[in-house]
């Protein structure tokens, strides 16, 4: 009992760390789905920027792209101004042509909705509120990978034993991503040319509604 505690003893301190990291952010991003609603516009747009340094790793890459957007949006008759940098960490020639689209997409002048924090109406959210399943599933793998160290770390499992636990913790991990509760549908204004952006706001359930986000529905 209690053997190779050098061995299992670091591995349920770091599931205990996981599912504790995974609920906090899960419980972070369920606040976004109270935030309100504003209207926003981009005031400026930077042409395609090819930056010059150079990340050399595992994997390289080469002369990132990155294109700089700037919008404001009115908050109880105050104006709020905020940025957004969109980046591709290569510069391929479909990169290239996705951020030539993108730019193309966003010119000064086109509106879109956004949430923002109604305690602190700079922090805003453009793609709808944040999705906690990351954070869920995180803490569900945080606690089978502290379960699985501290059973190996009691008991001299037979391999076959430890393959069964494996499963049912991998199985748990893919209820906790199937069953994770985010109902909300993206509007992805920055990837909808104007046109398509206008129309999805006029077609669609306002998000404007004045007891919370609600489900859009084209």
């Amino acid at each position: 009992m209690f053997t190779d505690t050098g061995t299992w003893l670091p591995i349920v301190a770091v599931g205990v760390m996981m599912f504790f990291g995974g609920r906090a952010y899960a419980r972070f991003a369920k606040k976004s789905w109270d935030w309100s609603v504003a209207d926003a516009v981009i005031s400026k747009i930077s042409n395609v920027n090819i930056a010059h340094e150079h990340n050399i790793g595992a994997t390289r890459w080469d002369s990132p792209l990155k294109i700089h957007i700037e919008y404001s949006y009115m908050v109880n008759g105050e104006l709020w101004r905020d940025e957004h940098i969109t980046r591709w960490r290569s510069m391929g020639h479909s990169e290239l042509h996705e951020a030539k689209e993108f730019r193309k997409n966003n010119p000064v002048g086109k509106k879109f909705q956004l949430l923002h924090n109604p305690g602190n109406p700079f922090d805003s959210l453009l793609n709808g509120p944040r999705d906690p399943t990351i954070g869920v599933v995180m803490a569900t793998f945080g606690l089978g990978l502290a379960a699985f160290a501290l059973i190996n770390w009691s008991f001299e499992l037979p391999q076959f034993a430890q393959l069964a636990l494996i499963g049912v913790g991998l199985l748990a991990c893919a209820g906790a991503y199937a069953s994770s509760n985010y109902p909300f549908e993206r509007p992805w204004w920055f990837e909808k040319t104007s046109g398509e952006t206008e129309r999805f706001m006029s077609e669609a359930i306002s998000i404007k509604q004045p007891d919370k986000f609600r489900i859009l529905r084209p």
